[in-house]
């Protein structure tokens, strides 16, 4: 089905949350999770033009529908996590009628099986699970799998523009499904600690109402490896505000480092020095380390800084504004050394010649800011940096020469330039905003020490009412681009934030067996030898590995599992013959 405008012109009598409207899933679903002035403004914004609401492209024929499909009220199929799958998708044949959905993980971790189902009809689909068993009789019991599903929301895709988005993975058993609406069941299993390796095999089951129940098999394989962490290494989100009940779920879906939070404000000058506001800081700090987070590098703003002293009288690369912000520095370094925390000083956001907004600085300023930011003994700066277009390659290698970290972007070769003087000159390399997805491949062949994305919870505030009626991203002022959704009790992740975190799991696949064959290089010759062979796949996976991500997910969907089953046997090959 081609991709079409629904919503037109002004002068088109078309409501968004229309009883007539073609697209069920807006009326049905969506306006459940709005608000009533939520309804009255998306109205609003459509019949002054404001959002064109198109229609997501289904290049996959109808199904034929089985006489076991009309008996159960639907059609189910097997799809990987890492695929979008929209009210619209329609499974292809090989697709349907799954005998069973599979997952390996190691223990302490989590993993996410999606099922794709189909309604043939308005109603609720109850989903059990059995008990697992392996093939020792150890079991895996039922509670450790989450069952969730996938709710649809309107969401900004560009200026202007929206589509219908599977967006929350949320709770709730039975499911509440539209006819013809797809709907994605998403299973969370968590492996526990201590959990004993084997092949656990249950039974799912999946019932609309009175009608006929489906059974389809659910394999998880535990393996007989925990996974270790790379110290070197941050992985994390732009987040404001910072709070508890967010960063629990944070570290649970593995991120271990913030951007933001780490802010302080320059309130008054006393004898030309600067007097600040750390209560911020101090916050974040207290919630880091209550969750035991923390112990990596985290990014720091400081662009208010140069904001509060020019508020204050101060203009910018006089001696006296000089002198009060490289004070500043040294004392929010000295803070966070107080604190226990680490943090690298973020200067300047995506410097550039035009289009200069508040928290941007030209490429002259920028390196003059870092300049002054050198002279301020053991800090390190970081800079973001959004294209080579923007830059001379002489210009490039004087902002690599000046800053300690270097954070371009690493999808759809924006920075090859920056990248690759970066690794020239040795200095460091973090990735920023490089596409939500998978990322945990790219960051390895890189060798980048740190990656971070816009952003984790944005739009939410203080005084924000966290509930889901909060949370439409068609709210002006929503820069659609949050991938989770807090809620008083909890924090809603999207499909995007369940793709980044399991890039992390992936990269700590890497560096487990990394250190595997470090160990095994110490060995017998058979070690040694497995050791080489270990290398040489680990090798192989990495030249398979593209230089830049070129879509939202990543790679080509699932084959990140791929790599990620080949480092797992090694692994435990490894620690076989090294027990």
């Amino acid at each position: 089905m081609k991709s079409y405008i629904l919503l037109l012109l002004a002068l088109f009598p078309v409501c968004l949350f229309a009883d007539d409207y073609v697209n069920p899933v807006v009326k049905q679903e969506i306006e459940e999770m709005l608000s009533k002035d939520q309804i009255t403004t998306g109205k609003l914004l459509i019949r002054v033009n404001k959002l064109i609401v198109v229609e997501q492209e289904e290049k996959n024929p109808v199904p034929a529908v089985s006489e076991l499909d009309r008996r159960s009220g639907f059609l189910i199929f097997k799809k990987s996590f890492m695929e979008p799958v929209y009210y619209n998708t329609k499974p292809s044949q090989a697709e349907l009628n799954p005998a069973s959905f599979e997952y390996f993980c190691a223990p302490g971790h989590f993993g996410n099986i999606t099922i794709g189902l189909v309604p043939l009809e308005t109603g609720e689909v109850r989903v059990d699970i059995t008990d697992l068993k392996n093939e020792k009789g150890d079991i895996f019991k039922k509670e450790n799998i989450d069952i969730r599903h996938v709710k649809h929301l309107l969401k900004k895709t560009s200026l202007g523009v929206c589509k219908v988005m599977p967006e929350m993975i949320i709770k709730g058993n039975p499911i509440k499904t539209y006819k013809d609406v797809t709907r994605l069941v998403w299973l969370m299993p968590y492996v526990p600690e201590g959990t004993k390796p084997g092949n656990y095999q249950g039974i799912i089951t999946l019932k609309m109402g009175d009608k006929e129940k489906r059974e389809v098999g659910l394999k998880i394989e535990v393996l007989p490896f925990k996974l270790l962490t790379d110290p070197g290494k941050s992985f994390g989100w732009f987040c404001s505000p910072v709070d508890e009940t967010g960063l629990k779920d944070y570290k649970n879906h593995e991120f271990n480092s913030i951007a933001s939070g780490f802010e302080c404000t320059v309130l008054s000058l006393s004898g030309g020095k600067p007097v600040l506001d750390f209560s911020k800081m101090d916050k974040t700090a207290a919630i880091l380390k209550k969750l035991k987070l923390g112990e990596c590098r985290n990014i720091a703003a400081v662009i208010n800084v140069y904001q509060d002293l020019n508020r204050l009288g101060l203009k910018d690369f006089t001696p006296e504004f000089n002198a009060a912000y490289k004070n500043t520095l040294e004392q929010m370094r000295d803070q966070a050394e107080k604190l226990n925390i680490k943090i690298v000083f973020w200067l300047v956001d995506e410097p550039r010649e035009s289009l200069l907004a508040a928290f941007n600085k030209n490429f002259a300023d920028t390196l003059k800011l870092a300049r002054l930011a050198k002279e301020v003994k053991e800090i390190e700066i970081y800079q973001d940096i959004m294209q080579d277009s923007q830059f001379t390659d002489a210009l490039i290698s004087e902002f690599v020469a000046t800053f300690d970290i270097m954070s371009p972007h690493c999808a759809l070769k924006y920075c090859p330039k920056i990248i690759a003087e970066t690794k020239k000159q040795k200095k460091q390399l973090w990735f920023y905003n490089s596409s939500v997805g998978r990322f945990g491949f790219t960051t390895w062949k890189h060798g980048a020490v740190g990656r971070t994305e816009w952003a984790y919870n944005c739009g939410l505030s203080e005084t924000t009412v966290k509930n889901i009626d909060t949370w439409t991203t068609t709210r002006p002022g929503d820069p659609a681009c949050s991938v989770v959704y807090p809620t008083a009790k909890e924090v809603i992740p999207s499909p995007t934030f369940e793709w980044a975190s399991q890039g992390i799991v992936d990269y700590r696949y890497i560096y487990t067996l990394e250190q595997a064959i470090e160990k095994a290089k110490k060995g017998t010759a058979e070690a040694k030898t497995a050791a080489t062979r270990a290398a040489e796949k680990l090798e192989n996976i990495k030249k398979l590995v593209p230089e830049y991500a070129d879509t939202v997910s990543g790679y080509l969907p699932g084959i990140e599992d791929t790599w990620r089953r080949e480092i797992a046997d090694e692994t435990a090959k490894l620690q076989k013959i090294t027990e």
